[in-house]
């Protein structure tokens, strides 16, 4: 093991690392500590016992506070991210729909945290560098000085690096890169992939204060996955939500319900996705045990939006849901976190807007300082997360929590 994994936190740097954990239309009562908030109606919608378990990100929301009400901007990916990394409601950022680039000129807090000496690294699903796909590297990094591994769009389930870089390892007969599992393993499930290159960083920059944002395209579907979590969950037996067994009488056309939609397959796989989430997340907090980097890193779990998965009887994937998660530590106190709930859409009522794509996705987030300015990384102040946005970056005034 090198000098630099070796690192001990009595020669780490005193300013802390962020590390932010991202996942993709993600369902927050698939979350034990979401469940340990609510009866047991809601908690086990669909069926009694009916659950996946996650110990990883269980344990961080043990050791830090739970916010029950993180509303997101936006119910779909491209403007609710481009509120997150700038701080800006997304009508202000250039990206207010899908595959839409963010504007060039806005300041995100990886580029704050640049300016101010730190290791700064994203890998992983982007979706703010306009429709290209898979798009790997963009050119335009928005202070991530570590993109090799960034992708612009696409949910592909495999990925391989050679020479030539990373690039998707399952392709149809015409060299097309597909969403094909394609017997990925260990090593080339994106998943798994992705958090094998964060861990890759952690080690790398374990004597230097950095933030890193691993952005994982699961649990959005397709709702595939590898092997040993393919199978895992086909022996619950899942029932429809019961907020699905309404007849839906005099709802809107956009709020009508889909009959038959519910799919058990579709959901044991779901569970799946996110059971191998969750392993990797262990893996991550037990490389930052292992470089004694742990206590002094802030940690922010969270999703850029959710999926009703049955309720309302909006069916699976695409349709998404409102609630979210965050978690992450406190720095030389412990782990605090904030398990916070999140929405795509600005109220309440926007849950079936943008073809039923409202509800709740998970979120856990850290107690985290607050990025002030340029002249100061993170200070000392700690803010806890009640937005979308947890962040003020440089002399962007205007945030998603105080701006209309």
């Amino acid at each position: 093991m090198d000098s630099v994994t070796t690192a001990t936190a009595a020669s780490a740097p005193s300013r802390p690392n962020l590390l932010i954990i991202q996942t993709d239309e993600h369902n927050f009562r698939t979350l034990g500590c979401y469940r340990a908030l609510l009866p047991a109606d809601q908690a086990f919608i669909w069926g009694e016992g009916i659950k996946v378990d996650t110990p990883h990100l269980d344990w961080i929301a043990a050791h830090g506070a739970i916010a029950d009400r993180f509303y997101a901007t936006s119910p779909v990916c491209t403007p609710s991210r481009a509120a997150l990394l700038t701080g800006r409601y997304p009508q202000n950022t250039g990206a207010i729909q899908n595959d839409l680039p963010l504007r060039d000129d806005l300041i995100t807090y990886a580029e704050v945290l640049r300016r101010v000496g730190y290791a700064t690294g994203y890998a992983g699903k982007w979706h703010l560098d306009g429709d290209a796909r898979p798009g790997f590297a963009p050119a335009r990094k928005f202070g991530w000085e570590e993109n090799r591994y960034m992708f612009n769009r696409g949910h592909y389930k495999k990925l391989i690096e050679d020479e030539k870089g990373p690039r998707v390892g399952s392709v149809n007969a015409q060299g097309v890169p597909t969403y094909a599992v394609d017997g990925a393993d260990a090593k080339t499930f994106t998943t798994d992939f992705l958090t094998d290159r964060t861990i890759d960083f952690i080690r790398r920059h374990a004597a230097a204060p950095f933030c890193w944002h691993v952005s994982f395209p699961d649990p959005h579907g397709p709702n595939t996955v590898r092997a040993p979590y393919d199978t895992m969950f086909f022996n619950l037996d899942f029932k429809q939500p019961r907020s699905a067994q309404s007849p839906g009488k005099d709802l809107p056309a956009y709020a009508a319900t889909l009959a038959g939609a519910f799919n058990k397959n579709q959901m044991a796989l779901y569970f799946g996705m996110v059971k191998c989430l969750d392993d990797n997340v262990g893996r991550i907090l037990a490389t930052l045990r292992e470089t004694g980097q742990l206590e002094r890193t802030f940690i922010v779990v969270t999703s850029d939006h959710g999926d009703l998965c049955g309720e309302q009887d909006r069916g699976q994937s695409p349709l998404r849901d409102r609630r979210a998660v965050s978690l992450g530590p406190r720095p030389g106190q412990g782990l605090t976190a904030l398990t916070a709930e999140a929405a795509t859409g600005d109220r309440r009522h926007a849950t079936r807007r943008a073809h039923g794509r409202g509800g709740r996705r998970p979120a856990l987030l850290a107690e985290l300082r607050r990025v002030r300015n340029v002249g100061g990384a993170l200070s000392a102040t700690r803010h806890v997360v009640t937005s979308q946005v947890s962040f003020n970056p440089c002399a962007q005034r205007e945030t998603a929590s105080t701006s209309a």
